[in-house]
């Protein structure tokens, strides 16, 4: 459907970096920057993607950001020219862009990133609207994947779903929400705006709903690998647990009621997993032990020093929470540490330079 140009960094890229202190956080800002700190949250780098897109298609808190297996290089889906989407590809031991790739012309809007295969390679998935939305609800929208190989050479391309057109389809949309790989690197569940979990076969590029006899899932948002199945948001206070073939076996409260919850961040190795209010709805903040069931209210939902955030990243004993500022909180007690003015839309941990 399109091929990707290959770009390597020159001086479109602005990289400014301290060699004297190590990053451990990477933010990407909806301008198209790529900021990186020290656990002081001091700026020890600052790297330009792509030129900034225009106001109104600035990139939405989400699931931009993966990781290199062994964590030296972060690729970041990100919106370019004239309504393009391209992967960046960033050196994180030299703080320094290394190559950008543009996809497909009329990809639509970012959505998710993931490295895929063992690292062997990148699926990047995009959405763009087919026809306006019914009964007020939003445009519906096809979803797209494309595959690119670690060096930003495109593999292929191909539709995931793309909405049916008549009138009595009411308003199926293939929005895309999150994603996220399974151990053996042979599906990837997707959660999409109003149409559930999906299981993507890679292999045989096929599409198939995580439902029980005739009942769907009601996922809807961030999805995550937790103890052999999965865990998904679903525009309510609950988080599902789920087995891969959609069976509900556990709910869990975050008591976040008066929100349309849709994001969470999982620390694995706790078995722990913790829920923000977003700021378009009552900021808040909940912790869930995942083994005992047991929630631990951080900040009360709708409290004056609660925090919020549209999106919630587990970084060592830190919350990075996104939104129209990057909120920094103590993990343990749900207390602000830091709070940046950096229009943060996505973050990953690194681990600083490495030889």
């Amino acid at each position: 459907m399109g091929a990707a140009l290959l770009l390597v960094a020159s001086s479109c890229s602005t990289a400014q970096r301290s060699e004297h202190r190590a990053p451990t956080l990477a933010v990407l800002g909806s301008d198209n920057v790529v900021t990186l700190l020290d656990d002081a949250a001091d700026t020890v780098g600052r790297i330009a993607l792509a030129p900034p897109p225009p106001s109104d298609a600035r990139l939405q808190p989400g699931q931009h950001i993966a990781l290199s297996p062994d964590g030296s290089i972060a690729y970041f889906l990100v919106p370019s020219v004239g309504g393009a989407v391209e992967v960046a590809a960033v050196d994180l031991n030299g703080g320094k862009l290394a190559w950008r790739a543009m996809l497909d012309q009329d990809a639509g809007e970012p959505r998710a990133i993931l490295t895929a295969f063992g690292g062997l390679a990148l699926l990047a998935l995009t959405d763009r609207p087919v026809t306006p939305g019914l009964q007020g609800f939003r445009p519906r929208s096809r979803a797209m994947a494309f595959g690119l190989d670690i060096h930003g050479h495109l593999a292929g391309s191909w539709l995931l779903r793309s909405p049916s057109l008549a009138p009595s389809a009411g308003p199926e949309d293939w929005t895309i929400l999150n994603a996220v790989e399974n151990a053996e690197q042979s599906v990837v569940y997707v959660s999409f705006h109003n149409q559930g979990a999906y299981s993507y076969n890679t292999a045989r590029q096929s599409l198939t709903p995580l439902c029980r006899a005739d009942t769907c899932l009601p996922a809807h948002g961030q999805i995550a690998l937790w103890n052999g199945g999965l865990l998904v948001a679903t525009g309510s206070r609950y988080v599902d647990f789920i087995t891969t073939v959609g069976v509900v076996e556990r709910q869990f409260d975050t008591h976040l009621e008066r929100n349309h919850l849709m994001s969470f961040a999982v620390d694995v190795r706790h078995s722990t997993l913790y829920a923000v209010g977003s700021c378009l709805y009552e900021p808040g903040l909940s912790r869930i032990d995942l083994v005992t069931g047991t929630l631990t209210v951080l900040a009360r939902e709708g409290g004056l020093d609660a925090p919020c955030g549209e999106t919630i990243s587990v970084v060592g004993r830190v919350l990075a929470l996104t939104g129209q500022d990057l909120t920094l909180v103590d993990a343990r007690t749900g207390r602000t540490i830091h709070r940046l003015h950096l229009q943060a839309v996505s973050v990953v941990a690194v681990q600083g330079p490495r030889t």
